[in-house]
Formats: C-alpha cells, structure tokens, sequence
C-alpha cells in the first residue's frame, strides 16, 4: 500500500473526466478501504462533484477525526452548492483551530460576502491589515472594489500586487481594465500592452490594445 499511494497522487493531476475520476476512486476503495473516504471525498471536492464530497464527508461523521483539510474541503463543498451559512460556520471553526489560518480567513471572507457584501469585504479588509502581502486575499478585494466601482482603492490594491509579482500577466489585465474604468486610458494600453508581453496566449489583451489604438 505504501509504495501504491505515490501512484495514486500523481494520477490526480491527469483526471479531467468524471469517468476517470470514479475509476481512480473504486480503485483508492479496494485498496485502503474505509480509512480511505475522507481522501475520496476531497478527490471528488476537488474536481467540482461537491455533493457527492458532502455525501462521503456525512457518511464519516463519528467515524473518522476530520483533518484541517477534510474540514476546509467540507467547507468548499458548502459554499459551492450555495450553503454560506454551513461554509462560513465550518470557516469559522477552522479558525478557531487555527486562527493564523489564512486560507480559512479567506474563506471566511467569500462565504459573508455571498451572504452580506460589507460583512465579507470587513473581514478581507482585517485580514489584509494583518497580511498585507498575501497575494489571494488583495486579488480578491480588488475585485470587490472594482465590481463596487471604488477603482482608486482597487488600483492601489492591483498595484501591490504587481509589486509582489511584476509578471502575473492576469494582474495586469486587470488593472488595465480598472485603469480604462477610471477613464486612464493610455495607462490601460499600457497594462495591457505588458500583459500581452508576459503571456501571449492572452489574445483578448492584444485585441482590446489594438481596437483602443
């Protein structure tokens, strides 16, 4: 079993169909057995079948300890079939466990956010107060800023990121986008321009820079 495991986790990479996916689960089953349901239920959350997660994860109740990560797949199940109220409670738990947990922080964010804009755009902005490098959660509310069309603030926020990763072509394109909102024209071309330049398989960016021009 311990020389099999290895296999198995690089198969993961190679799955993009459902098929495959329930193939590799039967096979995870006969090999491992009940011990093994919590990983298939993450294996399921990650390709998108999150009810089916949610199932396994319920069948497991008082049988297995939850892990960090069963708990925060469990809460992505939640929040992907619409369920804020549970995801942001079990965010909120994670947290409890451990509140440096970043990932549950954001989390957290997403789930208020779908339940009440101010509440999670709060807690991102908190976190970022704390954290004001971690690269997720300034994307995130830089795109709440600019969908609540308050560009300044979404601009300072792309920018800090350009600062942490001048080569994120996508951040880029986002900030020409915010720029060219803010009537920054030629500073938009030029953020595009260098998105472009950074990855050309953006061809959308190339489009937009030359009907701009």
């Amino acid at each position: 079993r311990r020389n099999r495991a290895p296999s198995i986790l690089k198969t993961l990479n190679r799955l993009d169909d459902g098929g495959a996916i329930n193939s590799l689960v039967s096979e995870i089953s006969t090999q491992f057995g009940e011990s093994s349901k919590s990983f298939i239920a993450r294996l399921y959350c990650q390709f998108g079948k999150y009810e089916d997660a949610l199932a396994i994860f319920n069948s497991c109740l008082g049988k297995l300890e939850p892990s960090s990560a069963d708990a925060h797949a469990i809460a992505v199940c939640f929040f992907h079939t619409g369920a804020f109220d549970q995801a942001a409670e079990t965010y909120r738990n994670i947290l409890k466990w451990d509140p440096l947990d970043l990932g549950a922080s954001l989390g957290l964010a997403n789930a208020e956010y779908a339940r009440d804009k101010d509440a999670g755009l709060k807690i991102l902005e908190d976190l970022i107060a704390r954290e004001d490098k971690f690269a997720p959660a300034l994307y995130q509310l830089g795109a709440w800023y600019q969908l609540a069309s308050r560009y300044s603030e979404a601009e300072i926020l792309f920018r800090k990121l350009i600062d942490l990763n001048p080569d994120s072509a996508h951040v880029h394109v986002q900030l020409g986008g915010i720029l060219d909102a803010m009537g920054r024209t030629e500073e938009a071309i030029h953020e595009l321009e260098l998105a472009f330049c950074i990855d050309r398989s953006l061809v959308h960016a190339r489009i937009l820079v030359k009907v701009s021009n």
